[in-house]
């Protein structure tokens, strides 16, 4: 019986000029007809170091690169399957309501899979030396991107943030807020909050009491720790910690932000973004250099500026702890 041909869907969103961007690497994505996010195979062999060819090709060179080290021993899941069976599609042309010549991509979830991967190949020595290449890619990759947080990623890139249905939100968000308040647990370490003092030239630790673990200094560090870590999380999330623990009217939190966090996925991307901000601070000589090196980790629209410029005197909050 001959297999039923798969459907090519259609990209309602993206574009190739406005390419997903994680540091310095750009890879074209796209929101497909029922909400498929994909990358475009292209781009994902690009992103680390692979040279191209389309169609599939470039799928059994991947295929064929992850394979022969899953033989090695290295726990790949599913991996060659989904590089095995690319997504065809069909991109927007250049005039609106046109189509290109079909497309291959992958789901985006992929993407951190295939870097965790190449990762843990590098740890154990058995990367060749031409693939080396790889494993500095897919750490730069890392560095910028939160597995869970790949979709939001797509979504503002392609700009369909700005119609997806209220509900796709809220299922993203089951992911990040618990139901319930989770056991308080400290998850900024004492290195993030000495290293933030120290390149802002607060005095440490302070004289202040110490409260909920960590410290109780300038009004503007909890501040900065919502800038920092809080804001990077997937949107909407921020808002829901907020919803979840309203101020009173002393500027006091029901509970710690932490505790509202889911503990498989919400807490883990909360202490990946407090382990890469305070990397970046642990390289920087000064607050200038640290703003620059934020901003190159996670770019926003605009210039970054001084983080502290638009910082109000509004009471402090205890969100950040």
């Amino acid at each position: 019986m001959n297999e039923e041909p798969k459907k090519i869907l259609k990209a309602i969103y993206g574009s190739p000029d406005r390419p997903l961007k994680i540091g310095d690497i750009e890879i074209p994505c796209y929101v497909l007809e029922g909400g498929t996010r994909v990358l475009s195979q292209r781009g994902l062999q690009t992103s680390i170091g692979m040279s191209t060819s389309g169609g599939s090709a470039g799928a059994h060179r991947m295929a064929r690169f992850v394979d022969r080290l899953q033989k090695k021993g290295i726990e790949i899941k599913d991996l060659v399957v989904r590089i095995n069976d690319p997504i065809m599609f069909l991109p927007p042309g250049p005039r609106k309501g046109t189509y290109g010549k079909v497309a291959y991509g992958y789901e985006a979830t992929i993407l951190p899979d295939l870097c965790d991967f190449i990762l843990a190949c590098d740890a154990k020595g058995i990367l060749l030396e031409a693939q080396k290449q790889y494993a500095e890619a897919a750490a730069a990759l890392k560095r910028g991107l939160a597995a869970v947080g790949i979709v939001a990623l797509v979504d503002a890139a392609t700009g369909y943030e700005k119609v997806r249905p209220h509900d796709e939100l809220m299922e993203i968000l089951k992911l990040y807020i618990s139901p319930i308040f989770l056991p308080w647990t400290k998850r900024f370490p004492d290195e993030f909050w000495e290293r933030m003092y120290a390149l802002r030239g607060w005095p440490y630790p302070p004289e202040a009491r110490l409260r909920g673990g960590s410290p109780k200094g300038p009004r503007f560090a909890a501040k900065l720790v919502r800038k920092l870590i809080y804001e990077q999380l997937p949107d909407g999330v921020l808002e829901g910690l907020e919803k979840k623990f309203p101020h009173n009217d002393k500027w006091q939190r029901s509970g710690r932000f932490p505790q509202g966090l889911t503990s498989d996925i919400g807490n883990p991307h909360l202490e990946k973004q407090v382990a890469i901000v305070t990397t970046l601070m642990r390289i920087s000589p000064n607050w200038r250099k640290f703003e620059a090196n934020f901003a190159k980790a996670f770019p926003q629209p605009g210039d970054q500026g001084d983080l502290l410029d638009d910082l109000d005197d509004e009471g402090e909050d205890e969100d950040n702890k």
